[in-house]
């Protein structure tokens, strides 16, 4: 899918890509009503995405939301979007933050697990405290309305990734870590 895509099905505006459904999202969505949202039922067959579609329903704005259910091209959905959001309660590393950030994608997530790590808050993305509903639902508006900030943060972002989370960094910290073992 790609905007054109979004925009073939009758929504042309600002695009979030939310690639999680257990995160207790949809109560942003009444605030984030001019976003398109997409996503999977994952964990699969847990219920979640026909919920969210009812949800979506309940509020008026399922022609916003598009459930795109398990996709493997997600470089081309997040070359599609504007911001990256996965407020997600529980993210160990968050590789996928890094992946969007590669993308020039601004985030919008949670201060848990790994992904204060990955994700500098004020630099590349917006980070809101887990169950902060109105701060999560803030930031992803500060973010829409700001195409300045969305490009900024893009850019930052895909400078890290670039300094921080290659695979050759990632070797280079690893023979690093080995030889302090072995000495």
């Amino acid at each position: 899918m790609n905007r054109e895509g979004f925009r073939s099905s009758g929504f042309d505006g600002t695009y979030i890509y939310s690639a999680s459904s257990n995160t207790g999202t949809s109560t942003v969505e009444p605030r984030c009503s001019q976003a398109c949202g997409c996503g999977s039922d994952y964990p699969a067959d847990t219920g979640t995405t026909e919920m969210l579609k009812e949800h979506a329903r309940g509020l008026d704005i399922e022609e916003n939301v598009v459930f795109t259910g398990q996709r493997s091209d997600v470089a081309l959905l997040l070359a599609a979007c504007d911001v990256f959001s996965l407020p997600s309660f529980e993210e160990p590393f968050g590789l996928v933050f890094a992946e969007a950030m590669a993308m020039k994608r601004p985030v919008v997530a949670l201060t848990n697990g790994g992904t204060p790590e990955v994700v500098e808050h004020g630099k590349c993305g917006l980070l809101s405290p887990p169950g902060d509903i109105d701060a999560l639902a803030a930031n992803l508006l500060r973010l829409l309305g700001d195409p300045a900030l969305r490009a900024e943060f893009g850019e930052y972002g895909r400078s890290r990734v670039e300094q921080h989370f290659t695979p050759q960094r990632m070797a280079s910290d690893f023979a690093a870590l080995y030889a302090r073992m072995l000495e």
